[in-house]
């Protein structure tokens, strides 16, 4: 590989030659053409070219259109084509050329005087919006006039009289004006006669590729014939057919000599005419030739510059490689599909994680739980300032306590090595023994010496008072002594009273474990028969539950910059029941025993719950209440935000106004609030924007590509479970009912929560 101006290039053998080839690239909106460049390495004018002076890259910018087409003459023949022509081919070049399709940019009929003419033609040279680097073509069909007096043609003007040739609008001047006008590239086509005229006389073709052509400035004219040319009698005049079935049929890059070649060969083939292309005489022509590419060209170009943008940032894998490519291409579909801000919060997030666990405090660890946006590691960091607590707890105890406690959890077993033995001993080979460890070992010796001697006690009476004396000779025995050591006693060896294994469960005391007992709840019934129930259940939800008759609406929104919530489509609900509020602290813990909220509050929404938490729930409800509650689909709960039959199509649940029905980002004080305390939507739903998010049964998708259309549950494959509606700490945007958002189905926050649905049979 071999580096020219910063671009590089690989060397192939062609011939006898040596070239360097670099491949097309793309820059900016322009496409850059580099692709087959040749250098030769041969001997040239007595040197070698050198590398340096490799063409530099250059960009093709716009390409406008300026028609020119006249019918409706004052005094000269009315013709027939010369308007259709210019319209088609304008329709054509747009469509297929990518070409500027503007109606400003034509003069037909009754417009094209000779003072329009001429200020149209002047405005390309005036206007500084027309860039060095855009391309121009100019087309005119019309009458044509050839002065045998001065040897020169004009176009005829549309109001022009016969024998005033001042009237007219001499090609000299046409020239002149092109010849002013910044454009790299000009194409006069010109359907008249006489507009042979134009052309450089006995000139060669230009020769090279076609990036060279593109290269080099060009001012070509394409003329329909030299004398009188025919208007044609279908709805093209037989010059303009030729070009736009050529243009039409064409499937590559086409430069201006291809595209005479061809023309001229359709047309003489039918016609005695002969269409003619070269370059424009005296108006700054360079070797250049005006090159026609496909749309299809450029978008292909715009997506290879795209990928190797993109690939480029996920190699680089830094936040501000992403936001570099989302500036350069905004509309990308890695952009739009936020696949960017997906990878720019994962980076977030691991650098998140990574400050927590370098700090490993229980601050870092709640700081991370608070700026995180993933979540990723929540259990994790949860485990983390659950160990650093009991850490805390374990430093402020006293440090006897703590040695007790080491010594009742974590005793060294009698099978470890003896630290006094002659062989292998730690304290022969020199390491240093702190006194909290030796004197655990000291502790844990009495404590097997205890255990020794309460074996010992049942069958030490049947031995001589001699040889009880030679085994503890001052200690005498008294038998009115237990086993156990007095609290006296445990002060002074520090041994901890024998922990008292804890008994079965047993409800009813009536000394049958609750595991064995068929009836745990009353004393001395064991068989199920009969056994009463241990408390009445009243369930929470009974009067809650509102009927929302189904129908058909459109769900997602087409309009909405989220790509997720797109594409609209027609989903047809069923009949169900919706929780009129959003499950409170007291309704979950009156099923769960627990409240896992961290605004604590009866009446507010239950948040701190995952998804597979909210599972656990509605099994043990659904068991008590031998009812089948569950999550709302997300077709439901969009249904029923919406108003369901009665909607009124608000932008949030029941009203224009966010204020009116929902506590939000910008009035809730960042917590939630009790149930009901904002309007209800048409429905008589309260909630159903903000306050907490609500969990629905759905695995979540992109897009609603494939989605069902009967408003069940969408499934199969997926690792992340939807949410809607907004919450407290959420501002507008999601808030309204169409917006949607996905967590995995463990992950719990405290602006998490849900309520019920029930199918009706």
């Amino acid at each position: 590989m071999k580096r020219v101006r910063g671009i590089f290039f690989e060397e192939k053998l062609l011939g006898n030659s040596r070239h360097l080839v670099k491949a097309t690239e793309y820059y900016s909106k322009h496409y850059i053409w580099l692709s087959e460049l040749y250098l030769s390495m041969r001997e040239k004018k007595g040197g070698s070219l050198s590398l340096n002076s490799a063409p530099a890259p250059f960009t093709i910018g716009e390409s406008h259109f300026l028609g020119i087409g006249v019918n409706a003459y004052q005094h000269f023949d009315k013709l027939k084509n010369a308007a259709n022509d210019v319209q088609d081919l304008a329709r054509l070049l747009a469509d297929r050329y990518g070409f500027l399709y503007q109606e400003d940019n034509f003069l037909l009929n009754e417009a094209a005087t000779r003072s329009n003419i001429l200020k149209a033609l002047r405005r390309f040279a005036e206007d500084k919006s027309i860039q060095p680097h855009d391309r121009l073509l100019i087309y005119y069909s019309g009458h044509g006039y050839w002065d045998e007096h001065t040897k020169s043609g004009f176009w005829i003007p549309c109001n022009a009289e016969e024998g005033e040739v001042e009237d007219f609008v001499p090609n000299s001047r046409v020239q002149e004006i092109i010849k002013s006008i910044s454009c790299r590239h000009i194409l006069l086509i010109s359907d008249s006669c006489f507009s042979g005229s134009l052309l450089v006389r006995g000139g060669k073709n230009a020769e090279g590729a076609f990036e060279d052509w593109e290269r080099n400035k060009s001012r070509w004219v394409f003329a329909s014939g030299k004398g009188v040319v025919m208007d044609g009698t279908d709805r093209n005049s037989p010059f303009a057919g030729a070009i736009l079935k050529t243009l039409e049929e064409n499937k590559e890059a086409l430069n201006i000599n291809l595209l005479a070649d061809q023309v001229t060969k359709r047309v003489k083939f039918n016609y005695e005419q002969q269409a003619e292309a070269a370059p424009l005489l005296g108006a700054g022509h360079d070797g250049g030739q005006f090159i026609f590419r496909h749309k299809v060209d450029e978008a292909v170009l715009a997506k290879e510059r795209e990928d190797k943008a993109w690939t480029a940032a996920c190699l680089a894998n830094t936040r501000k490689a992403y936001l570099d490519f989302e500036k350069d291409f905004p509309a990308s579909t890695y952009v739009t599909g936020g696949e960017t801000e997906q990878r720019i919060n994962a980076l977030e997030e691991a650098e998140l994680w990574r400050q927590a666990t370098v700090s490993d405090t229980i601050g870092a660890y709640r700081s991370y739980k608070r700026r995180s946006l993933l979540h990723l590691h929540d259990i994790e960091a949860d485990r983390a300032i659950e160990r650093l607590s009991l850490i805390g707890v374990e430093a402020a105890k006293p440090e006897t306590e703590n040695l007790q406690a080491h010594v009742q959890k974590a005793p060294p077993r009698v099978s470890y090595e003896n630290p006094y033995s002659s062989t292998g001993s730690s304290f022969n080979r020199g390491r240093r023994i702190n006194k909290n460890e030796l004197l655990a070992y000291i502790l844990s010796s009495f404590t097997i010496l205890a255990f020794v001697l309460s074996i010992w006690q049942p069958w030490k009476t049947d031995k001589s008072q001699q040889q009880t004396s030679q085994v503890l000779p001052s200690t005498p025995i008294d038998t009115t002594k237990t086993d156990a050591p007095t609290a006296k006693d445990t002060n002074k060896t520090n041994i901890q009273p024998p922990i008292t294994p804890a008994k079965p469960a047993d409800k009813d005391s009536d000394g049958i474990p609750d595991g064995e007992d068929d009836c745990p709840y009353e004393k001395g019934i064991v068989a199920k028969k009969g056994c009463p129930e241990e408390k009445a259940f009243s369930d929470p939800f009974t009067g809650q539950m509102v009927e929302i008759e189904g129908d058909a609406f459109m769900m997602g929104d087409d309009k909405s910059e989220e790509t997720n919530e797109k594409t609209a489509h027609a989903v047809h609900v069923r009949d169900f029941k919706m929780s009129k509020y959003e499950v409170t602290q007291k309704q979950w813990k009156a099923v769960m025993g627990i409240n896992p909220s961290k605004f604590k509050c009866e009446n507010c929404p239950v948040e701190n719950v995952s998804w597979d938490d909210i599972q656990d729930f509605l099994k043990k409800l659904n068991q008590k209440t031998e009812l089948k509650y569950r999550l709302p689909t997300e077709a439901e709960w969009e249904f029923a935000a919406r108003g369901g039959t009665k909607t009124q199509k608000y932008k949030y649940s029941g009203n224009d106004n966010l204020d009116e029905v929902a506590w939000f980002g910008g009035n809730s004080g960042d917590k939630t609030h009790p149930i009901g305390g904002k309007k209800a939507n048409e429905l008589g739903l309260y909630d159903m924007s903000g306050n907490v998010w609500e969990w629905c049964e759905d695995i979540y998708h992109d897009t609603y590509k494939g989605a069902p259309d009967d408003g069940r549950a969408w499934l199969g494959e997926g690792a992340l479970r939807v949410y809607r509606g907004g919450s407290s700490f959420t501002f507008a945007q999601g808030c309204r009912p169409s917006y949607r958002g996905n967590l995995s189905p463990r992950n719990r926050h405290d602006y998490l929560g849900f309520r019920l649905a029930l199918s009706l049979q």
